[in-house]
């Protein structure tokens, strides 16, 4: 797979899918802290995710969308002038390299990537930056697949509700907020639903799910 930005100074790597050792890396939701470890260590010598990763900044745009959408990945604070991998991962299903660039002089990049045909719906996913031996030094905040019909698939539980805004958590424990009818269902019921994210911040900073469809998930 081709990926390019003409602007970038860039080559073509080709596209493969990673081990799952890394599978933790996903399943940081931002409001909740979860530590991965490399493999072989253990207790205080592993690497803390939030420390180590979330530390760079990055942008995504745009944040969700069906397989084969275009999304622009930007990085910031790497190490400059130096070669890197982009990837995309998901929950249960590994990684695929996407791209292999380099970073300018002042440790950013930015590229145009595809997101894979395998992501799915009902999955968390994110971009990763590795360095040249695939060690990752960032992750970008979660990218959002939809299906055709531009709708999230989420199995998990509501936490709470406060007036038009429920909190759930998801699966891989990722954290939304619920915004519409929930058709009868409260705080603590486990529910399957369907809807498209929603770029506002009503409830609060986190991500927004408009609910189409709601069923009880036991």
């Amino acid at each position: 797979m081709e990926s390019r930005n003409p602007e970038s100074p860039s080559r073509p790597f080709p596209g493969f899918v990673l081990p799952l050792f890394l599978g933790a890396v996903l399943l940081w939701p931002g409001s909740h802290e979860v530590s991965a470890q490399t493999p072989g260590s253990g207790g205080d010598e592993g690497i803390s995710a939030t420390e180590e990763l979330m530390e760079r900044p990055t942008e995504i745009s745009p944040r969700s969308g069906p397989p084969g959408t275009k999304v622009t990945v930007r990085g910031h604070q790497l190490p400059a002038v130096t070669p890197i991998n982009l990837a995309f991962g998901g929950t249960r299903a590994g990684f695929e390299g996407l791209a292999f660039v380099l970073t300018d002089r002042y440790g950013d990049v930015e590229e145009t990537l595809e997101v894979p045909e395998w992501a799915e719906p009902d999955q968390i996913h994110r971009f990763i930056i590795f360095d040249a031996y695939f060690d990752p030094i960032s992750i970008t905040g979660l990218f959002h697949v939809t299906d055709e019909d531009g709708h999230l698939h989420r199995e998990g539980e509501i936490v709470s509700i406060d007036g038009e805004c429920a909190e759930f958590v998801g699966a891989d424990e990722d954290f939304y907020y619920l915004l519409g009818d929930l058709d009868g269902h409260s705080e603590g019921d486990e529910i399957s639903l369907e809807g498209p994210f929603v770029e506002t911040t009503q409830c609060g900073d986190g991500a927004h799910i408009e609910v189409a469809s709601v069923r009880g998930s036991r």
